[in-house]
């Protein structure tokens, strides 16, 4: 594997980025040569790294969810089922009992006190819960529909009504009724929170920016002016930069750009079935994962310039007998110098284990430009993601021998 090194032209400096790296070592069904231990594993992936703390987990990992400062695991052990919540912030840690009906989603919501929203079912209902970072409970709701988060928990949002005949309601940190959208005209909709207090809206009329504690609108862009590149009888998607300046709307169809300002950026329809799309954080590239079938062998990925009229930088082909789903969000991701795919997995439904044979294609960029510089190939699934404070990165390998969580700091140089 290539060393990750990145070159500024006259310029040279070397700085350390603290990685966190979630292991568990596996080697059986890959096409990496075998290593003696996840250390060994470590030392060749990461050259310029040391390993500054470690903790071994006992039990079967399903799957797991990560920020900058905490992480959340979904363990089995015999016929009980836990998440395991630790805190490297205050290096607090808890567990907590769930079986497939009470968690059937679970993730994790940012901030300087970071929290588990965890979904499921109750009596034909949708059941939400909010955990605290020590383990106490939040608030538990009953609903017709699932809540998402904004960024920070400072509210918190039905997403859609593809599952029930409910509107758009918010609710505030501690679970609190705030507002519902009474304006509903009928058919599907869809929102996803663009910050701690704007709430992106999409029905059948069009786009809306919305004010997430009064529901006050704040701009309208009508559907006609984007109808024909998305078709409003598939599924849809919202992403959003976690600057909050930039959002796309897809589905299997195509791409919608906006900025939060209410303008059409771009919109493109794609040749190929879209799987997934991802937006940078600070909302320069947007990565697209598509392909002609579900179960076609190559899939592309493809990254965009999405303040140029969404001009597409480089293709390649993503060689996978994995099958992949119109609905398969965050299997893409794009964090700083990394733009990382993950085909056949679904890893916001806590019922998607992590299988043996899963990888995690990695094509590091140049965050000025764009430029692909270097592609590589990881044995297991890797999730990248950052703060203001280090990059987090966390890695599942697939085998079951060994389990142990790593931070790392590697030196890079610039």
């Amino acid at each position: 594997m290539k060393n990750r090194v990145s070159f500024l032209i006259g310029l040279s400096m070397v700085f350390i980025l603290s990685f966190v790296i979630l292991i568990l070592v596996s080697y059986a069904q890959t096409d990496v040569p075998e290593l003696a231990n996840a250390q060994e594993l470590i030392k060749k992936a990461f050259p310029n790294s040391k390993i500054t703390w470690s903790k071994q987990i006992e039990g079967e990992m399903l799957n797991y969810r990560a920020n900058p400062t905490a992480l959340a695991i979904l363990i089995v052990n015999g016929d009980q089922r836990n998440i395991r919540f630790i805190n490297f912030k205050d290096t607090t840690e808890w567990s907590m009992e769930c079986d497939n009906r009470s968690c059937r989603q679970y993730d994790m919501v940012e901030g300087d006190e970071p929290k588990l929203l965890i979904r499921g079912f109750e009596h034909g209902m949708s059941k939400t819960k909010v955990i605290d970072t020590k383990g106490e409970e939040i608030f538990d709701l009953t609903l017709t529909s699932w809540l998402l988060s904004s960024p920070t928990g400072r509210y918190y949002h039905t997403v859609d009504n593809q599952d029930s005949y409910n509107i758009l309601k918010v609710y505030d940190s501690r679970g609190t009724f705030l507002w519902e959208r009474e304006e509903y005209q009928g058919g599907d909709w869809f929102s996803q929170a663009l910050s701690d207090s704007e709430l992106i809206y999409e029905d059948n009329t069009g786009c809306y920016l919305l004010n997430s504690f009064s529901g006050e609108e704040i701009w309208k862009i009508p559907r006609n002016q984007y109808r024909r590149t998305l078709s409003f009888y598939k599924f849809l998607h919202i992403i959003s930069s976690s600057n909050n300046k930039y959002f796309v709307l897809f589905n299997g169809d195509g791409l919608v750009s906006f900025s939060k300002e209410g303008e059409i950026l771009w919109q493109i329809g794609f040749p190929l079935t879209v799987f997934s799309a991802a937006i940078s954080d600070d909302g320069r590239y947007v990565s697209v994962y598509s392909g002609k079938k579900m179960k076609s062998p190559r899939k592309e990925l493809c990254l965009m310039d999405n303040l140029h009229q969404g001009k597409i930088l480089w293709r390649v082909s993503v060689e996978t007998e994995k099958v992949d789903w119109t609905n398969s969000i965050g299997g893409l991701a794009v964090v700083k110098d990394m733009v990382s795919v993950i085909p056949g997995i679904v890893p916001y439904h806590a019922l998607t284990e992590i299988m043996s044979d899963m990888h995690t294609f990695c094509y590091q960029i140049d965050t000025s430009t764009g430029k692909l510089i270097n592609e590589f190939l990881l044995p297991g699934v890797a999730e990248f993601v950052e703060s203001d404070q280090k990059t987090a990165y966390f890695f599942l390998l697939n085998d079951t021998a060994e389990k142990e969580i790593y931070e790392i700091s590697e030196v890079l140089v610039k």
